[in-house]
């Protein structure tokens, strides 16, 4: 509810994740809350005392499905810098300014949820039969959403490379 606490983390036990090499991480939340509260997902290596943001979900609260917002699945893939940790501890936070201004509830959290689970890699052509001059677009379908990209179409290409997720009007010469 509504309260004069202006910065909230509410953390999780310690999670070992020593072996793993892909962590996902998944909850369902609600958030309200005025135009300067915001809650955020933070975590901590060895311990909580420097948290470091890794989400800044969207509000969920927008006019409709009464004063709270409705539930709303949220997922990222971890920086690999939390793979093999003894400790990590994943936080959630909720910074208010305090004026007890918001919706009641401001940030809640249910059904979390943290596996190792492998990014798919999942691209789509705009059509993979082009005349010499044509464009190409390519969609990322990619399960991964703190993925980097590296695309090298090769010399005969405009652009020989990008590093946009979905590149578009790519121009092969031969």
């Amino acid at each position: 509810n509504n309260d004069s606490l202006s910065d909230i983390i509410v953390w999780t036990p310690a999670i070992n994740t020593t072996g793993v090499d892909h962590l996902l991480l998944e909850f369902d939340y609600l958030e309200g809350g005025g135009a300067s509260d915001s809650g955020t997902v933070v975590i901590g290596v060895g311990g909580t005392g420097s948290p470091v943001t890794i989400l800044d979900p969207a509000k969920t609260f927008t006019g409709g499905c009464g004063i709270s917002g409705q539930w709303t699945h949220a997922s990222i893939y971890l920086d690999t810098i939390y793979n093999n940790q003894f400790q990590i501890y994943v936080g959630f936070r909720w910074q208010s300014n305090g004026d007890g201004a918001g919706t009641a509830p401001s940030f809640a959290v249910d059904n979390i949820e943290i596996t190792d689970d492998v990014p798919e890699a999942n691209f789509a052509m705009s059509d993979d039969s082009v005349c010499v001059g044509d464009p190409v677009d390519f969609t990322n379908f990619t399960t991964s959403q703190n993925a980097t990209y590296a695309w090298a179409f090769g010399g005969s290409a405009t652009p020989t490379t990008s590093t946009q997720a979905s590149p578009q009007n790519v121009v092969f010469s031969t």
